[in-house]
Formats: C-alpha cells, sequence, structure tokens
C-alpha cells in the first residue's frame, strides 16, 4: 500500500484556482534567529511569498512577548516599563553610591519644588527626551510638574505631579530639626544622575530616611534605600508614571514593603525590532523580501522575543505570525536546527517493520547538540478493575461491624434495580457501625484509579466514610459526609481518584450511627475503573540517541516501525528532538504508522482533475491489484488527513465548498 500525494496536490490546487482565484501567504522561513553585541545590531531577512492567484495585500505589526512578571517585580505597563528589586533573581544589585561628600546640595525647606537641575546628558522617560529634572521635598522628583504636594496618591491617577519619580513620595520634612540635605551628582563618567535624600525624617518624626534616585543615560531607573524611616515604610507612594499620569507602575502604596538595603530598577525594553516593510501587496506568484533589523542598543544582555503579526487577505490564514528571538551576548554564534522531512508516514503488513530516515540539520555556525526520544499518542480505554451492582446480593463483599448492610429489592431503589443499605439500630449502645468491604482486586493495569459509586444517605446524627487499602493492611479515607444527600430516584454519583495503585486492593464504606437516629445510607453501582495502561514499542531509533551536528551538517538518523502485536489500524507517534537551538529548543516530529492486511501496490498514478458546475472530479490510472481506493484529505499538505471515502472506481467526486483542499489516494486489495 502506498500514499499518492503530491501529483494530487498539485493537480486539486490548480483546479480550485480556477474555481476562485485567492492569495497564499507563505513565509520563509517561518522563524528569525538574530543575535548581537551589546549596542550593535542585526537584520535577518524573510521572504514574504504570495502561492496563490491573486494580489496578497498585507499588514505587518510588532507584538513583543518577552516581558514577564514574577516575584519581586511587576509589570509591564502599557507603555513597556517594568520594574525588578534586589530580591528578585533578575533583580538589580543593591549598590549604595555615597554622595553626600562631593554632591551638590539642593536647597530645601518643607514643602519645596526645586528649579529644573541639568542631567548632563538626554533621558527618555516614557517615550520624551528630557534634559533636566525636578526634586521635590516630599520624596519624588518630576520632569515637568509645578506641584509639591504632600499627599501621595495612587499610580496611576491623573492629578498632579506627573512625570514622576516617586521614590518615597510622602510628606517629608527636609527642614525639621536634626534633618540632612538633598544632594545630587552628575555622574558624566558613569553615564548617571544621582539624587540622594540624606537623613530627611518623615514630618512629624524622628526616624531618617536614606534613599536615592539614580538615572542611567540609558534609560534605566534605579532607586536604593539605605535606611528607611519607621514611619515611610508603611506611609509613602514609590512608583512612575508618564506625563498624562494615565500609564504608570506602581510598586508600594501605604504598605510595608520598603526595607533596608533595598534596590527597585524601573526599565522600558526598548523596542529593537523593526521592520523594513510594514503594508504593501505581492503579486500572485510572487514574493518580496522584507529585512528584519533587531538592535540591541539599550538591551541588556539576555534573550529577547517578538512576534511578527502579519495580517493578510489570505481567506484561510488571515494572520501569519512570524516568531523572531534576538539574543544579545558576546557570543554571536548558535545552532540552527532543521528537519527534513516534518513528518514522517511509513506502512506495513501486520507482522512486519519498515526502516527509514530523517534528516537533522544544523544550518546555523556554531555545533549542534541534539538528543532524540519517542513518545505514542494513543487515547487509551477506560476499563474496569472491580465492580459490583448488588443485582443479586453482596457478592463477593463481606459484612463486618455492629450493623450489617443488607440488600434491599424494595420499591424504593436508587436505579431502578436492588441496592446495600445501612439502617440506625433501634437497640443496643449509643452508636454502632456498619461496614462492607470488597473483595481483593488489582488495580496495575490502569494509570490511575478511581472509585465510582451512587449513593442516597440521611445523616441527620450519623456518618459515613470511604476507605481504600493498597497493601491489605493500612486504610486510608477518600471521602467522609455526615449531611443528607441524594434521594430515591435521583442518587448523588462520586467519582473519587485512588492515589496508590497496587495489585492488592480493596475499598471499604463505613457507617457510623446514633441508636434511634432513623438515619440510612444507601449505596449501589460500586465500581473502581481507569484509563488503561498501554505499553507501546512499535517505533524505535536505531542511530544513537544524542550526538552533535557541525554547522552546515546534516545527520541521517535511522528509525524503525515495527508492526509485531499490533492490528491493522492507523499509529501515531512522536520523535522528540532536543537542542542547544536557542529559539526552537524542542521540536517533534509526527509519524504516522500504517499497518494494513493488503499487500504492497503500486502509487496511482496520472491523477487528474476535472470541474463539472461546481462539482469537482480526481480521477487516476488503475493500479494493478488494487480492489479499492481509500481517498483522505486535509486543509493543509503538511497536516493530518482524515479519511474521506473508499471508492470502487478510478475516481472520486466531490463539491466544492472551500477555497482550499488537499487530497492523497491510497490503493488497497
Amino acid at each position: 500500500m502506498k500514499k499518492q500525494l503530491y501529483a494530487v496536490l498539485i493537480s486539486v490546487s490548480a483546479i480550485f484556482s480556477i474555481l476562485t482565484a485567492t492569495p497564499d501567504i507563505v513565509t520563509d522561513p517561518d522563524r528569525i534567529l538574530a543575535s548581537a553585541l551589546p549596542g550593535s545590531s542585526d537584520t535577518e531577512s524573510f521572504s514574504l511569498i504570495n502561492a496563490g492567484t491573486s494580489d496578497l495585500s498585507y499588514n505587518a505589526a510588532i507584538s513583543y512577548t518577552s516581558k514577564k512578571e514574577g516575584k519581586g517585580g511587576g509589570g509591564p505597563d502599557s507603555y513597556g516599563y517594568e520594574w525588578r528589586d534586589s530580591d528578585a533573581p533578575d533583580g538589580p544589585v543593591y549598590n549604595w553610591i555615597e554622595i553626600n561628600t562631593f554632591g551638590t546640595v539642593v536647597t530645601m525647606t518643607d514643602e519645596l519644588l526645586s528649579p529644573s537641575i541639568p542631567l548632563g546628558f538626554t533621558f527618555n522617560f516614557y517615550g520624551t527626551d528630557f534634559t533636566s529634572v525636578k526634586v521635590c521635598s516630599n520624596g519624588f522628583l518630576s520632569f515637568t510638574t509645578t506641584t509639591n504636594t504632600a499627599l501621595n496618591e495612587t499610580i496611576p491617577s491623573a492629578s498632579e505631579p506627573n512625570n514622576l519619580l516617586a521614590l518615597m513620595w510622602d510628606d517629608l520634612n527636609p527642614a525639621a530639626a536634626g534633618s540632612g540635605f538633598v544632594y545630587y551628582y552628575s555622574d558624566t563618567v558613569n553615564k548617571r544622575f544621582i539624587v540622594e535624600y540624606s537623613g530627611i525624617p518623615h514630618y512629624g518624626s524622628t526616624s531618617l530616611n536614606y534613599a536615592q534616585v539614580i538615572l542611567y543615560e540609558s534609560g534605566r531607573i534605579v532607586y536604593q534605600y539605605k535606611n528607611v524611616g519607621d514611619v515611610t515604610i508603611t506611609s509613602s507612594t514609590v512608583g512612575i508614571k508618564n506625563s498624562t499620569g494615565l500609564v504608570g507602575l506602581q510598586v508600594v502604596k501605604n504598605y510595608s514593603y520598603l526595607k533596608n538595603n533595598l534596590a527597585i530598577q524601573f526599565s522600558a525594553v526598548p523596542k529593537w525590532l523593526s521592520l523594513s516593510s510594514y503594508s504593501g501587496v505581492v503579486p500572485a506568484s510572487s514574493n518580496t523580501q522584507i529585512n528584519a533589523v533587531c538592535s540591541a542598543a539599550g538591551l541588556d544582555y539576555g534573550t529577547y522575543t517578538a512576534d511578527v503579526k502579519i495580517s493578510s487577505n489570505d481567506p484561510d490564514q488571515p494572520l501569519k505570525i512570524l516568531p523572531v528571538t534576538f539574543i544579545v551576548s558576546d557570543v554571536t554564534s548558535w545552532p540552527d536546527i532543521e528537519l527534513n522531512p516534518v513528518s514522517l508516514s511509513e506502512s506495513v503488513m501486520p507482522g512486519n517493520s519498515v526502516q527509514d530516515t530523517f534528516g537533522l540539520t544544523n544550518s546555523g555556525d556554531s555545533d549542534l547538540v541534539y538528543s532524540l526520544t519517542t513518545s505514542y499518542e494513543v487515547i487509551p480505554e477506560n476499563i474496569t478493575v472491580s465492580s459490583n451492582d448488588f443485582n443479586s446480593g453482596l457478592g463477593n463483599w463481606v459484612n463486618s461491624g455492629g450493623i450489617s448492610w443488607v440488600w434491599t429489592t424494595n420499591t424504593n431503589n436508587l436505579d431502578g434495580s436492588s441496592y446495600l443499605q445501612a439502617l440506625a439500630h433501634t437497640s443496643g449502645g449509643g452508636t454502632k457501625s456498619s461496614i462492607i468491604t470488597s473483595a481483593p482486586f488489582d488495580g496495575t493495569s490502569c494509570s490511575q484509579i478511581y472509585l465510582n459509586f451512587y449513593q442516597y444517605a440521611v445523616f441527620t446524627q450519623s456518618s459515613g466514610t470511604v476507605e481504600y487499602t493498597s497493601d491489605g493492611t493500612n486504610w486510608i479515607t477518600v471521602y467522609t459526609n455526615n449531611t443528607n444527600i441524594g434521594g430515591w430516584g435521583t442518587p448523588n454519583f462520586q467519582k473519587i481518584l485512588l492515589p496508590v495503585i497496587s495489585p492488592t486492593m480493596q475499598v471499604r464504606f463505613t457507617g457510623v450511627f446514633t441508636k434511634l437516629s432513623g438515619d440510612m445510607w444507601n449505596i449501589d453501582n460500586v465500581s473502581v475503573s481507569g484509563p488503561e495502561v498501554i505499553t507501546l514499542s512499535w517505533l524505535s531509533i536505531d542511530s544513537p540517541v544524542s550526538g552533535t551536528v557541525v554547522p552546515s551538517g546534516v545527520k541521517d538518523i535511522l528509525f524503525t516501525c515495527d508492526s509485531s502485536g499490533l492490528a491493522e489500524g492507523v499509529y501515531y507517534a512522536g520523535i522528540k528532538v532536543e537542542s542547544n537551538d536557542p529559539d526552537e529548543a524542542i521540536v517533534i516530529i509526527p509519524v504516522e504508522f500504517i499497518v494494513t492486511t493488503g499487500t504492497s501496490l503500486g502509487t496511482p498514478a496520472n491523477v487528474l482533475t476535472s470541474v463539472a458546475g461546481s462539482v469537482i472530479t480526481i480521477s487516476w490510472d488503475t493500479v494493478a491489484g488494487a480492489a479499492s481506493y481509500d481517498v483522505y484529505s486535509s486543509d493543509s499538505p503538511y497536516g493530518t488527513f482524515a479519511f474521506l471515502a473508499n471508492v470502487s472506481t478510478e475516481q472520486y467526486s466531490f463539491s466544492y465548498t472551500e477555497p482550499r483542499k488537499f487530497y492523497y489516494i491510497i490503493a488497497r486489495n
């Protein structure tokens, strides 16, 4: 049995082009990997291809995806600023820079905003360049505000001060007795500007604050807290906001967060990716080249990701996403994995095997180190390993305790048949137990085990417990109840996971009843079931499962599909390739394995298509020995093909309903 695939795809695509002229967007490559030294850039290009039969109109946009919020940090805001503190793994390092011996004193009184102070460089804040900043006695800086308010507010908010750097915004008093001073220093050598609040108390407090704002020419902002006063710890706002006040990041407001020897960094990842073209028209059967420029200016070492989102008039793919990975590092050479083919399909008769290869290529410029594993795509069936519907009594279940469970078949019922019932006693001690225990069962044929049962309980003064054991000795409680639940004809259903699986398992139900309470517990249709353990081994890797591919090198990987023990059908698995490729560390190669009782036949040849109205007919030459032909279809030539029909003649007709479809034909005997 062999597939005839590509001739069908070409012919059918041609017929659809006649029926409806449509564009077809393709990008080559389908992802971008760039790398650069800090401060430099890398330009990579991709082709935007129109494989269709009418003009392709497109618009491209960039979406940055690498910013994440984590412990000791937050953001990004809508502009792109995010914050990290020195407790976060990727946060700044606290490093106090003392300037009170050489910095310039900012003349301060209570409720004072200083004149603008030159920074010594251009500093970009929320997209606007500034060359000076104002310092307020109340623990904040601003590039533009005229307010000196001591009333700290939530960030963001439209009220002034805006263009705000809130170091510890609240009512501070540098004019108080014993107060220190506020200093600034333009460090041109290290391209930074520092403002230090050195020994400034909160209003009405003698506890002093020592804190700094450091502005770097690169755009990075660092707050440092050498000592935080007792009042300031729980009464201040820390954060930043833009010129309107509507975009910003709040680290904290009036909450115990600040502490001694803490650093907080604010940074906006620059828009490091740009394209040479963001919109245009690509004629049918043509292409255009687009350059993607990745700039490391202002970026720290690390990996940055973005998506180029290309919207177009392609009817079946209106949005095409091109992932971009940009590595800023002193290392600028990387491996780049490519697989050929990207999916595998094999077919044999039962009891036979087939051996084949796929190519693992390194199109990068450093060694590719890889490892291979296999996994199987199966949907396990649910199997039952123990059950009792009590239609014939207790069966092999065993009663114990002071009250016996009774097999009951009266007109009251749970599911229209018999069930087990335990009733509160009317004589004897104040409380008694009613215990019913299952026979041992083996749960190891399931990957997970669940206990299922129906119940109706009246518990006004009584309770019920369900337990299981995996060793015959130690019982583990998995369910308890002491309230009314369920009803006649409307029982309550329970499905409970039994965590430990073993070959010797049991379950038991224990009711604890109070004398003369009138309470009862009814159970029915008890079963233990779960997904079957499936062990498959039809796919094996014959080549070494790990190795290295040199730059521009290719390694052929040998694998075997063995149908021994498999019934006729289609089986699926995957070959997982893990490598040091920075943007494709894991790639899965899907493997389809067809086991058929038919003998090996020729490939359907001379595949043709014809159109009559809205009906397309695919035809092919007779294959010697073929009794029939299976027809499969897919929305993509590399997608999953679904079975459509088995035909006894050398043609298949269907109504045209979609702009594009792909087919292949299998000959059977």
